[in-house]
C-alpha cells in the first residue's frame, strides 16, 4: 500500500495533472509509527490536509514524506471523478509489513496459529502484534469513513522454512479477523456503519507455493474463509511483476 505515484508509471505525468483535482481531493499521511498500546493521537504526521497538488503528492517539502499511496489515489480519484464528489483520502500505510502489525491479538485469538512478533526494516526491535493498528489506524476510528483499502501480503506468503509456510495458512483467518475488528473499531467509535466498505487487493507470492490467502479459491477452506460481508478484492494477475 505504501507504493507511491511518485515511483509508478507516468510517474511524472500524473503528478502534474495532480493540480486538477485539488478541489475535490484532500490527502493526508500519517508518519510510520508503531505502538504496543492503542494510541488516541497520531504521534507524528507526514502530510496534515491539503488539497491534491504535485507537490503534496510528490511529498515534496516533508522531511519525513514518502509519496503518496498509488492505490489509495488513484482509487479516490477515479471515485470522486465518477461521482461528482469531494474525498479525503488518509494514507496510512508501511510496506513490507505482515498482517500481524495491523491486527491485535485478541482479535485473532481464534485463528490456528498465534501471530507472532516480527522485526521492522533493518532495526533490532521485535515489534508487538497490533502496533501498527494501534499507532496509524485507533487514532483515525473516532472520525467516520466511508471504506478502507488494504493492499498487503507479500511478507505473509509461504518462504522456504515450515514455519514461514504455516504463518501463509494462518493469513486467511487472520485478514477476515481483522476486517471485523476493524469495523467494531469504528462502528464502536464514530458514526461509521458496521458494514464499512473493505476493499483489498489479492497479491502474488514470493517463489511458487500456493499463498493459501483469502480470495485464493484453491481450496475449499480458502474460498470460505472469504465469507466477509461487504468486501470487493482486486486480481493483480497479468499485470506488472512481483
Amino acid at each position: 500500500m505504501e507504493f507511491a505515484v511518485a515511483a509508478g508509471f507516468n510517474a511524472s505525468e500524473e503528478i502534474r495533472a495532480a493540480n486538477q483535482f485539488g478541489k475535490s481531493l484532500r490527502l493526508f499521511t500519517a508518519s510510520q509509527v508503531a505502538s504496543a498500546t492503542p494510541l488516541d493521537e497520531l504521534q507524528q504526521i507526514t502530510q496534515g490536509w491539503a488539497r491534491s497538488s504535485a507537490s503534496v503528492l510528490a511529498g515534496v517539502g516533508s522531511p519525513f514524506s514518502r509519496g503518496f499511496s498509488a492505490v489509495c489515489y488513484f482509487t479516490g480519484r477515479r471515485l470522486a471523478e465518477e461521482r461528482g464528489i469531494s474525498i479525503g483520502l488518509i494514507d496510512a500505510s508501511w510496506g513490507g509489513s505482515h498482517i500481524a502489525h495491523w491486527v491485535t491479538a485478541n482479535a485473532t485469538q481464534n485463528c490456528r496459529g498465534p501471530v507472532h512478533h516480527t522485526k521492522l526494516g533493518t532495526t533490532e526491535e521485535w515489534e508487538a502484534p497490533g502496533d501498527m493498528f494501534n499507532a496509524m489506524v485507533v487514532p483515525f476510528t473516532r472520525t467516520p469513513i466511508f471504506g478502507v483499502l488494504f493492499y498487503q501480503g507479500e511478507s505473509d506468503t509461504a518462504g522456504e522454512s515450515k514455519a514461514s509456510y504455516q504463518q501463509s495458512l494462518d493469513y486467511a483467518c487472520a485478514f477476515e479477523a481483522m476486517i471485523a475488528s476493524w469495523r467494531e473499531h469504528w462502528h464502536a467509535q464514530s458514526d461509521t456503519v458496521l458494514e464499512m466498505a473493505f476493499g483489498f487487493v489479492q497479491l502474488s507470492v514470493w517463489g511458487d507455493r500456493e499463498n493459501n490467502t483469502c480470495g485464493d479459491a484453491t481450496t475449499t477452506a480458502d474460498s470460505d474463509s472469504c465469507a466477509v460481508a461487504v468486501v470487493r478484492y482486486g486480481q493483480t494477475a497479468n499485470h506488472g511483476f512481483v
